[in-house]
């Protein structure tokens, strides 16, 4: 009986994990497509108007899409904890 959920708490640790790295890796790669296009508009950016305009533009990306992501991992921690509330 104790056996039984000792493997079952570290089983629900392991999928813990792994749902925790697999949304991670997917924030990672949803940022690296977004940044895409701005790569590119860069260099049209750097050439018409300077370094300064295209490295403002470059943190502003940064911050919406860290901050998408802090709310996209906040909310599924909070949709975690009321699936196990109930």
């Amino acid at each position: 009986m104790q056996t039984d959920r000792q493997l079952k708490l570290e089983l629900s640790k392991v999928r813990y994990y792994k749902r925790n790295l697999d949304n991670s890796m997917g924030d990672k790669r949803m940022v690296a497509v977004a940044a895409l296009p701005l790569v590119f508009l860069g260099f049209k950016m750097v050439r018409a108007s300077g370094i300064f305009s295209f490295l403002k533009e470059a943190v502003k990306f940064a911050m919406v899409a860290a901050i998408g992501s802090m709310k996209r991992n906040f909310l599924l921690n909070l949709k975690s904890l009321i699936s196990r509330a109930i």
